[in-house]
């Protein structure tokens, strides 16, 4: 039934009647059943697109995944909280709006999303006891986010005034650490320790 021009304005007239109509035909902000006053930084598509690489890659090799405290603390800065709502609400939107045919719905029947104290949040094949950590393998950061080590390094770089440099329990890739090399080898008078777990910095 088409319906005509008036009836549409008398429907949108109506407060009530216009955010419905809204809400039905555009993206919600928020996951289903979520009141009105709940927060839902990370139900959006970029995030749901990092948890869809990392549960594409779980349907292929079928191996679990753990999301490590210790290591996207110490890289990106999140608190166990704020990395387990980002997977969560990454997942709720993928569900919502970017599966048309059920595969993520269907496979998420069989997944637990699941938080254990002082090690992450983890993905892994209901009844599965063996754990295989992948950190590493998990395209987690956005490309327009910079980890606060690299930000405080780079300050340390540009300011003559600041003489140490000291970074302990990080978790650098073998391109990190290659890189913060070449850079520190082209200034003088700094001594330097560069590991995949610190870096250690003095100007002489």
């Amino acid at each position: 039934m088409k319906l005509s021009q008036e009836t549409v304005n008398e429907l949108l007239a109506n407060k009530d009647n216009g955010r419905k109509i809204a809400e039905a035909l555009l993206p919600s902000s928020k996951p289903e059943s979520w009141g009105r006053r709940s927060n839902a930084p990370y139900f959006k598509e970029k995030y749901a697109k990092e948890v869809q690489s990392v549960l594409d890659k779980l349907m292929e090799d079928k191996q679990p995944v753990v999301y490590s405290y210790r290591y996207f603390g110490t890289k990106f800065g999140y608190s166990p909280n704020t990395l387990y709502l980002r997977i969560y609400q990454g997942i709720r939107f993928l569900l919502r709006y970017m599966d048309p045919e059920k595969k993520y719905f269907k496979l998420m029947q069989h997944i637990s999303l699941s938080r254990e104290k002082g090690k992450g949040v983890f993905l892994r094949w209901i009844g599965e006891d063996t754990m295989v950590i992948r950190t590493e393998d998990v395209e987690f950061q956005p490309k327009d986010e910079v980890p606060h080590w690299k930000v405080e390094l780079q300050r340390f770089l540009e300011d003559d005034t600041i003489k140490e440099f000291v970074r302990e329990r990080l978790y650098l890739s073998p391109e990190d650490v290659q890189q913060t090399k070449i850079t520190v080898a082209q200034l003088e008078n700094v001594a330097a320790s560069i590991t995949s777990y610190s870096i250690k910095l003095v100007r002489l």
